[in-house]
């Protein structure tokens, strides 16, 4: 398993810290906000960008920022909407830590979301489509929105291309999972996926995927999931979340290499790691997204399940019609036109920031490479060979490859896959290594 050290080395060098994380805010000088944003920001330096510009052009009044990275110097359409805190990483625990820098906003409406999942709407703008749904079917406390996921298997993000022409040219899948808009004056707690509320034994009207339900307060995450699940298909009529699952392969690696949540980390060493690098071009197509599933882990295991085997397994349950890749674009397309111009306008990132990040990456895992050989007092043999920047694009656009061959071969015959044993064992380390203490 990767060292402490090394992850911290990886997260110095491709977000340019050095030290401890700081706190501190600049604050938004907007007026008390109808709807409010609320997110965090790790190892996004090339993304942010766009994901603040592109919640500004949605509607929200106020994007309420907390920055485990080194985001201070933004380039946003206009600052005065971001209010932006320097924090340091407490991974799942983060927004809860710093809820009540949300709820003091006293905006109307509360939203949480990462800065890879993108709310496309029916409608020109969040409070267009709200004020919609409320004519037509009176008071809402809660939206729900399901996740429509996407993963771009490319080396570096896709900066050349419209944010809208690259998730419709990639792999999409639906989903089951939902962020959620809710009123604030109910909010008390977040978690992963939930917003609670005070009184959890309420009656709430919750609107999801074009259909109204009268819940209980503290049972509607559960219970979206589970209509969700099986008891309703997905239609995508009015709304998407867009989930950039995998934003390129090196944000990928950058996540699993630097990531403090639990079983989502590199399962092996950073020298297995190199030497996958290495050996990539001369590899079979099967056996090196083995090689890549097992050595990555949760990252990489979630890509293809997500683009593979998820649509498998709901068109099982919906039928075709409903999981088909083209019944996803037809959908995608259909809200991707009427969203804010940014969305075919500008890609979702600075790709050359992401290049220094894959760099520096390179640096560390050379470093932690060197490190292991000389601690081993392995003298006599010749010091590892480092990994360029050249060599990692040819691993990248290897493993790329890899994905789109072994993707098309399951589809046309799963019996014949090795992969999903594969998926079964590197899954089963990942719970053993979580388990472990």
């Amino acid at each position: 398993m990767q060292s402490a050290t090394f992850a911290v080395l990886v997260l110095v060098l491709a977000l340019g810290r050095t030290g401890v994380p700081t706190t501190g805010v600049r604050a938004s000088t907007a007026a008390t906000p109808r709807f409010l944003l609320f997110t965090r920001a790790h190892h996004d330096a090339p993304f942010v960008e766009f994901f603040v510009d592109y919640y500004d052009a949605l509607g929200f009044d106020r994007i309420l920022l907390l920055d485990t990275g080194n985001h201070s110097l933004l380039n946003v359409a206009r600052p005065e909407k971001l209010e932006l805190h320097h924090v340091p990483n407490h991974a799942d625990g983060l927004l809860a830590e710093y809820l009540h820098l949300a709820l003091a906003a006293r905006a109307e409406w509360f939203f949480t979301v990462d800065a890879d999942e993108f709310l496309v709407l029916d409608a020109p703008s969040i409070g267009a489509f709200v004020d919609r749904v409320e004519a037509a079917h009176g008071r809402v406390d809660m939206f729900y929105f399901r996740w429509l996921m996407v993963d771009h298997m490319a080396p570096f993000c896709a900066e050349e291309q419209p944010f809208a022409r690259m998730v419709l040219g990639s792999a999409t899948t639906p989903h089951f999972l939902h962020r959620h808009i809710v009123r604030t004056s109910l909010a008390t707690a977040v978690r992963p996926h939930c917003i609670d509320t005070a009184d959890r034994k309420s009656r709430v009207r919750v609107y999801h995927d074009g259909f109204m339900s009268t819940m209980r307060a503290g049972a509607a995450c559960g219970e979206v999931n589970v209509i969700a699940r099986g008891a309703r298909e997905p239609s995508y009529a009015d709304s998407a979340l867009v989930h950039v699952h995998t934003r390129s392969l090196t944000d990928m690696l950058l996540k699993a290499l630097g990531t403090k949540f639990e079983g989502k980390g590199l399962l092996s060493e950073p020298g297995d790691l190199a030497a996958l690098i290495l050996q990539a071009p001369t590899m079979p197509s099967e056996l090196l997204l083995q090689s890549v599933l097992s050595v990555v882990g949760t990252k990489a295991v979630l890509a293809f399940v997500d683009a593979v085997l998820l649509p498998r397994k709901l068109a099982a349950t919906f039928g075709e019609a409903h999981a088909s890749r083209e019944f996803l674009t037809r959908r995608l397309k259909a809200l991707l036109t009427v969203a804010p111009p940014i969305v075919r306008a500008r890609g979702m990132c600075v790709q050359r920031h992401e290049r220094q990040s894959a760099r520096d990456m390179l640096f560390a895992l050379n470093n932690a490479t060197a490190a292991k050989a000389a601690a081993s007092h392995a003298t006599s043999r010749a010091p590892p060979t480092n990994v360029s920047l050249r060599e990692y694009e040819r691993f990248a656009h290897a493993v790329a490859s890899a994905f789109a061959t072994e993707g098309r071969a399951y589809r046309a015959d799963p019996s014949k896959s090795l992969l999903i044993d594969v998926v079964a064992r590197t899954n089963a380390a990942i719970r053993a290594g979580a388990a472990a203490p």
